[in-house]
């Protein structure tokens, strides 16, 4: 049996939900290291009109009327590579056959290629999961590829108002259609993405607190919603004061003790930094940051939770992005 050293990829498409993208970025990729291995990421390109609707990799949903001029597509799944960079030795056969070729392989030979792909399929995962963070972050977009829960009694029929005797159906509830809301990543964000990517850089870890509020609000866990959203304000606002700290040579019991001071006293003592200014008056709106504190200590303390009102908290969470995304360029981490 002859055999052929070849250069090799391993490949995922992974689907995700709620990303949406301007006309110009149809076809787009990222590329950029991951764990020491060369990572692309591709965006679908136009498909024939004659794929039916439900099949299609990317969806027009929105367009000028006048002359019909797309504007943005909906993506329903991307597709990643790996750069193994290195030959991998196969039966030439191999090249002309569909895969897993059992036939051709010795059990050893099976085992090599079956540990490359798993290897390789694992660092896949994780490189996309590393290029969704980036993505939400440059993009202040948190529900591309947001998770979707659905709990018991949610989704079945609407209510019925029926006779008593016969049971006849006398009237249906009226159906209430609730859109969710998208924003296309623009092709300012995608490049801004690609530099992070290059640059190997992470979102600062408040922003995925901030985002998985965002996400968990969206499915009605509002408990987890203000929960997430107080873990992202605490994070940022003791990056905040450890800053110098840090920089300097101080005891690392200075820094235990620091820990341990309570998030109300720095609130109450932020306006005392000599950095702040009218910028951060603007930037930093210390009422909603208490009015959060108030929830989470009714949540803590008192698994008090009948007061929580979704659209208070998504206005509770767009003060925290803004300020956290102030804070992210003063601390250098852009």
């Amino acid at each position: 049996m002859t055999y052929v050293d070849v250069r090799t990829k391993v490949s995922r498409r992974f689907l995700l939900d709620r990303l949406r993208i301007e006309t110009s970025l149809v076809g787009a990729m990222h590329e950029f290291i991951s764990e020491g291995k060369s990572v692309t990421i591709r965006l679908p390109p136009l498909e024939d009109e004659k794929v039916p609707i439900d099949q299609r990799r990317v969806i027009l949903d929105k367009w000028k009327t006048a002359g019909n001029v797309p504007l943005e597509y909906q993506v329903n799944d991307v597709d990643l590579e790996v750069d193994i960079e290195r030959t991998i030795r196969v039966p030439e056969a191999m090249l002309r056959f569909p895969p897993n070729q059992f036939g051709l392989l010795q059990p050893k030979e099976q085992k090599q290629l079956d540990g490359v792909v798993t290897t390789m399929g694992g660092l896949a995962g994780r490189a996309f999961g590393y290029w969704l963070q980036v993505l939400r972050w440059k993009s202040k977009i948190g529900h591309i590829g947001e998770a979707r829960v659905q709990y018991a009694g949610h989704g079945g029929r609407g209510a019925v108002l029926r006779e008593e005797v016969t049971g006849a159906r006398l009237w249906l509830q009226p159906n209430v259609i609730t859109a969710v809301g998208s924003t296309a990543v623009s092709l300012t964000e995608w490049n801004a993405t690609q530099t992070a990517l290059t640059a190997s850089k992470r979102s600062p870890i408040w922003f995925d607190f901030i985002f998985d509020s965002d996400i968990r609000i969206n499915n009605n866990d509002l408990t987890g919603g203000i929960l997430s959203l107080a873990i992202a304000l605490e994070v940022n606002v003791r990056a905040i004061f450890s800053r110098d700290l840090r920089r300097l040579s101080v005891e690392p019991v200075l820094l235990e003790i620091f820990d341990q001071t309570n998030l109300r006293a720095l609130l109450n003592r932020i306006k005392r930094l000599k950095h702040w200014d009218q910028q951060w008056e603007q930037a930093a709106d210390l009422s909603s940051f208490n009015t959060i504190m108030n929830y989470r200590d009714r949540v803590m303390h008192s698994a008090a939770t009948e007061k929580l009102d979704a659209k208070e908290l998504r206005r509770l969470n767009a003060t925290v992005k803004e300020f956290g995304y102030f804070t992210c360029e003063f601390l250098g981490l852009s």
